[in-house]
């Protein structure tokens, strides 16, 4: 009796106990059937993490804002324009180099040996000659300008004709430069005026004329060192040409 009586308490606790468990453990969490999952990201794991709608219209949103932000703060740079430079020097007559062809500087000349004929003069040549060609003869050839410079003298002198020399401070070094036979009534500028790199201060005057007095159409291009005016185109010695330098030698040392 004892026995059956333990036996049925036993079954009562136990019947108890399990209605207990049924009624009071949690519910499971269930997504609510309003919410349509359409994204994953799926880890290493092999974990897969839902992604609501929203939350990706919520990223792209983000998105688009932070490429709107970029694209209207983006700054336009133009192209940069190069300044035009002025050069220090040019020649002072078009293809000046390969004009002189027949008295360089420093060549001895007389009557007998010049290049030139007929020839008049005798002596060590202080600058050089640049030579015109046989179309020239009836036209215009224009002389430059070397640098910026002063205009010092612009007048006739015998055996040259029309002259114009030019002061220039190059590269820290004052030398004066001899244009020789040009015609007096093409200058365009005088004494006491500022000359421009490039500018055309005259053309050479006609051969065998008084503009040229007498010589062949060329120009006589000298460098005298120094604010000096000399006139000479010719030296006795070799000693005197150290007061001038080789006009050619002289311009390709200063970049040409």
């Amino acid at each position: 009796m004892v026995q059956k009586t333990w036996l049925m308490i036993a079954i009562v606790l136990l019947v108890v106990g399990t209605g207990v468990y049924v009624f009071t453990r949690p519910q499971s969490t269930t997504t609510p059937a309003s919410t349509t999952i359409n994204t994953h990201v799926t880890e290493n794991n092999n974990t897969t993490i839902p992604i609501s709608n929203s939350a990706v219209d919520n990223t792209t949103s983000t998105t688009a804002n932070m490429n709107s932000s970029v694209n209207s703060n983006t700054t336009i740079i133009p192209p940069v324009t190069q300044p035009t430079v002025t050069p220090k020097i040019v020649v002072p007559i078009e293809n000046f180099f390969s004009r002189v062809t027949k008295k360089p500087f420093g060549i001895y000349i007389t009557p007998k040996t010049s290049p030139v004929q007929p020839e008049k003069f005798t002596g060590y040549h202080t600058g050089a000659d640049a030579e015109t060609t046989a179309s020239e003869a009836t036209t215009d050839v224009p002389i430059y300008s070397i640098a910026d410079g002063t205009v010092v003298f612009a007048g006739h002198v015998n055996g040259y004709g029309g002259v114009m020399m030019i002061q220039y401070t190059i590269n820290g070094e004052t030398v004066t430069a001899l244009f020789g036979h040009l015609r007096i009534t093409s200058f365009t500028v005088k004494k006491g005026d500022k000359a421009t790199t490039g500018q055309k201060i005259a053309v050479l005057g006609t051969g065998y004329s008084s503009e040229t007095d007498g010589e062949r159409k060329h120009l006589h291009f000298g460098i005298i060192k120094g604010a000096n005016i000399n006139y000479k185109g010719y030296v006795q010695t070799k000693g005197e040409l150290s007061a001038w330098d080789d006009p050619i030698a002289w311009l390709h040392r200063n970049g040409l």
